[in-house]
């Protein structure tokens, strides 16, 4: 997909620029596709595994696209990779887990779109795909993808409000009205935050809609009652991404998909304990990027074998908070080298890196906040 496209779009139809649009599922290609395959999938009654990405923007999509499947009655589990122990999107574990389950059908949100020789892999395998993704690196050619570049809408989008658009298509004005859905919309629009994507168009809308929800959710009730005091709106954003997953799952999304009270309360105390513990390891790793970094050509790296892998991009974050310049956090994850990269506009740090994509086994991500793997040869 190239970049002249997209702007070209933009200056067709300045209006998708404006302060807030409602979301209109007939601007994105793919869509009807999309739910037509879910209704033959129903009819032959096969089985479906959704994956998504450890992230908020990935947790808010694998939830929403659990809420859509459930809704149209079909047959599916999901499963969240750990970005600790796993490799991104249609990982070894994944492809393992469709086979040994016995599972038809993958549909990926939040990742997928770089998994062009794995989505190969498994249709030569006879399983059918779907990519449901955001991401700026890819195979655009897909067939069975949607992606907000693909159509005539406003093409940067979180993946939460992406997936968002398509329950939008099924249950319209409900998603605001119906309280099954507003602890879905409430994460999508975290997931704007925290995806930094611009606040505007179907974006800002339906964080809107989301800051008007949240006293409504469940999130925020149990969390005040846990917590004895009621959660800032942004609060959330901070506790989600800290925590693993484990197991292939979430705590927040086991905490949504429970219906017992009492339970859901236990959840959540464990959320809240969970997350001081891992900010006392984030502090950890944080401290030893302090010893580990240094600074060429206008550039912090940090580069250390005992950060752990979970928190690379926090720290390249925290870098270029302080210090103002594009920085890159590298660790080892298992037996390879991943990193994670951060920039401010306009730099764009994804295309930094296409400038030596020579050095990497596989990159991708948005133009200020992207992954790699790299070989262990490369890193100086």
């Amino acid at each position: 997909m190239e970049g002249n496209d997209i702007i070209k779009r933009l200056i067709k139809n300045p209006k998708l620029l404006s302060n807030e649009i409602e979301p209109d599922p007939e601007e994105y290609e793919n869509i009807e596709r999309f739910f037509e395959i879910l209704e033959e999938k129903k009819e032959i009654g096969e089985k479906i595994l959704i994956i998504g990405h450890e992230d908020l923007d990935g947790i808010a999509s694998l939830f929403g696209m659990e809420i859509l499947l459930k809704e149209m009655g079909l047959n599916f589990s999901s499963y969240l990779p750990s970005r600790e122990n796993e490799s991104y999107g249609i990982s070894d574990s994944v492809i393992e887990r469709l086979k040994s389950e016995n599972f038809d059908f993958l549909i990926t949100v939040d990742c997928g779109l770089s998994n062009i020789k794995e989505i190969k892999h498994l249709r030569e395998l006879g399983f059918d795909v779907f990519v449901i993704d955001h991401h700026f690196e890819g195979n655009f050619e897909e067939e069975n993808l949607i992606h907000p570049f693909k159509g005539k809408g406003f093409p940067f989008l979180s993946n939460g409000v992406l997936v968002l658009v398509l329950l939008f298509k099924k249950f319209g004005e409900n998603l605001w009205k119906e309280k099954k859905f507003f602890d879905f919309v409430y994460l999508s629009g975290l997931s704007v935050l925290s995806d930094k994507v611009p606040l505007c168009s179907v974006n800002q809308y339906v964080l809107n809609k989301s800051e008007t929800l949240f006293p409504e959710t469940e999130i925020y009730k149990i969390f005040n009652e846990v917590n004895m005091k009621s959660p800032q709106f942004k609060e959330i954003s901070k506790i989600i991404p800290l925590i693993p997953a484990r197991e292939g799952t979430h705590l927040i999304i086991e905490f949504l998909r429970e219906n017992n009270h009492l339970e859901k309360k236990k959840i959540m105390r464990e959320i809240i304990s969970t997350y001081i513990e891992e900010q006392r390891n984030f502090e950890e790793s944080l401290f030893i990027s302090k010893n580990s970094n240094y600074t060429e050509n206008n550039i912090n790296f940090i580069i250390s074998k005992n950060i752990n892998p979970r928190y690379a991009g926090w720290i390249a974050g925290r870098f270029l908070k302080e210090n103002n310049f594009p920085s890159i956090c590298i660790t080892r994850k298992n037996k390879e080298w991943i990193g994670e990269a951060r920039s401010k506009p306009p730099l764009s740090v994804l295309k930094l890196l296409k400038e030596t994509s020579f050095l990497f086994e596989e990159f991708g991500g948005h133009p200020f906040a992207c992954g790699f793997r790299i070989k262990e040869e490369n890193i100086e």
